[in-house]
């Protein structure tokens, strides 16, 4: 089974979560580039990304670091932000 090698968790993670705030639809990003999780109320359809560089592609990078940062808890923290970012999002759009 293929694995992505990830070298250096700190930076897999910083570059994924700049990443997943690119997608994001502008009124869910302040204006110093945080996503602004209390914020629902908007459309939604700038996140269905079917295929490469969707959310298919989001749930496998979090999946790849998720097993890594296990052992980390300031890392597995930074994850866990993304992942429920990331559920509240596709609850959004299956809602």
């Amino acid at each position: 089974m293929w694995r992505p090698v990830i070298t250096n968790v700190g930076a897999f993670g910083k570059v994924f979560h700049a990443w997943w705030v690119s997608l994001q639809p502008k009124w869910r990003v302040s204006g110093k580039g945080a996503i602004l999780t209390e914020d629902v109320e908007g459309e939604w359809e700038k996140l269905r990304k079917p295929g490469l560089n969707g959310l298919l592609s989001a749930l496998a990078g979090l999946f790849y670091w998720g097993r890594i940062v296990q052992r980390n808890a300031k890392q597995r923290k930074a994850w866990a932000v993304d992942v429920e970012d990331c559920t509240l999002v596709l609850r959004h759009l299956l809602g």
